[in-house]
């Protein structure tokens, strides 16, 4: 499954990125889902379905990439959903390496592949190793191995039991990306809950692709953003699976997480101060985002909450009503 939004010239190198497997194309289908695109996605995508026989277009027009996946995973008809960016390309064998696997034993229920960057120029020095992940980056070496949670695999290059992705009720449409909104946590979210059923995951090194890193991405703005994008993800997902703190509870670790970023941006002078190399530079920023992402998320839930219990004490007290007394 592909799920795009605007992006026509990667989306149709992802799809014929699809139509090379090693995997004969009867076995497979390949859907795209059209997240409300308003470029020529849909013109492009219908004329390669004249030519692409086991390729399906479907357009959801909810805006959000867990509605699109969802909106897939109801239509798809196999057992197993092997999602791909839409600005990624699979080798030849990717899917026959996603499906090899689950014929293993004791079967995994999700599978996640490696994921080779590709950059559009030279890889910026810049950019921290340890945070290649927000770029989907996913590479664990060259063995098997069973993936424990807080290991995931990412979206650019998964595959799931639809069964299970179905019972568990699919992406969470409170988390995940929204046009350009960088939110995101609902493969995070999705693998907890994997976690807490106890089911397996396995990480399959020869199933791989290669993720283009867009030309706006090799700016240190959008790195980040990313960051305090990926903190108030943390929060959010955490209300998610945990449930509304109590106000109590919310207040004081918000003003933990104030806190901890002053902490993070003095370490991040200091590094500036030191003239560190930029790599460590990005890496204290990006922590110190990560943390201001969490407080102000935690910030915004607080005032909600304040407002919401301002609301029901200022609510009327219910009418009485006063019941006849009979002689």
């Amino acid at each position: 499954m592909i799920c795009t939004f605007n992006r026509v010239d990667y989306v149709q190198l992802a799809i014929e990125s699809l139509t090379s497997q090693t995997l004969p194309a009867d076995d497979f289908e390949i859907i795209v889902v059209d997240n409300a695109s308003s470029d020529a996605t849909p013109d492009v995508v219908g004329e390669l379905l004249a030519s692409i026989v086991n390729l399906r277009y479907i357009r959801e027009d909810t805006m959000g990439l867990s509605h699109a996946r969802n909106r897939g995973t109801k239509e798809s008809r196999g057992e197993i959903i092997v999602f791909l960016d839409d600005d990624a390309v699979a080798e030849p064998d990717c899917l026959s390496a996603h499906l090899r696997a689950f014929r293993q034993q004791p079967q995994p229920v999700a599978t996640a592949g490696r994921i080779y960057l590709r950059w559009p120029a030279e890889r910026p020095s810049w950019v921290p190793l340890s945070q290649e992940s927000y770029y989907s980056g996913l590479d664990l070496g060259d063995s098997y191995q069973l993936l424990t949670f807080p290991q995931y695999p990412y979206g650019a290059n998964m595959a799931i039991d639809r069964q299970t992705l179905i019972d568990l009720g699919g992406f969470s449409v409170e988390l995940g990306r929204t046009g350009t909104n960088l939110i995101s946590g609902e493969e995070k979210d999705l693998f907890l809950r994997i976690h807490q059923l106890g089911r397996r995951v396995v990480y399959v090194p020869d199933a791989v692709v290669h993720h283009h890193v867009l030309e706006e991405r090799t700016e240190r703005k959008w790195l980040l953003r990313r960051s305090f994008a990926q903190g108030r993800s943390d929060i959010v997902m955490d209300a998610i699976a945990k449930g509304p703190p109590p106000l109590a509870r919310l207040t004081a670790r918000t003003s933990l997480h104030w806190a901890r970023s002053g902490r993070r941006l003095i370490a991040l002078v200091g590094a500036l101060v030191l003239r560190r190399d930029a790599a460590e530079i990005m890496t204290r920023a990006g922590l110190t985002l990560r943390w201001v992402g969490a407080a102000w998320e935690g910030t915004l839930m607080t005032g909600r909450s304040m407002s919401a219990r301002h609301e029901i004490e200022q609510r009327p007290p219910p009418a009485r009503v006063e019941r006849n007394q009979g002689s």
